[in-house]
Parts: C-alpha cells; sequence; structure tokens
C-alpha cells in the first residue's frame, strides 16, 4: 500500500492567491479550500495513493531560522489581503 504524506501549508498559502475572488454566497473566501482539495487529488491520483496524511508546518519557521539564520530573508513581505 503506498502513502502519501505531505506538507501542505505552503499550498494552502500559494492556492490562496492562485484562485483570486472566489467566495461563497456569504462572500467567505473559498479559493484556498478549493484549489487544496485539486491538488491534493491530484497528488493522490498521480502518486496512486491508497492512503495520505497532511501536515502543516505550526511553529517550525521560528525553529530553521533558529537553525539557519538566513532562512527567508531575502523574501519580500506577503501580499495584503
Amino acid at each position: 500500500m503506498k502513502l502519501l504524506f505531505n506538507r501542505r501549508h505552503y499550498y494552502v498559502y500559494r492556492s490562496f492567491f492562485a484562485i483570486p475572488n472566489l467566495s461563497n454566497s456569504r462572500g467567505e473566501p473559498t479559493n484556498a479550500i478549493f484549489r487544496f482539495h485539486q491538488n491534493a487529488a491530484a497528488d493522490a491520483e498521480t502518486f496512486a495513493a491508497a492512503a495520505g496524511a497532511v501536515f502543516w508546518d505550526e511553529g517550525l519557521p521560528q525553529r530553521r531560522v533558529e537553525l539557519q539564520p538566513a532562512y527567508k530573508e531575502t523574501r519580500k513581505e506577503m501580499p495584503g489581503q
């Protein structure tokens, strides 16, 4: 059985900006979850995975900066919403 493990924090961020102005009837943005699901389904099909797990980067960016001070030092600020 193939298992697919994904670090998805990046994909949610990227997905939010990939499809602008997608929202539900209450005006709540749905672009990130829509694209996130599309990517996860495509990955499962591509890698013929029988099961999968998603994990998040909670707290890891700070740890990366501690280990490597130059981490993201040249990255631009996140765009406003």
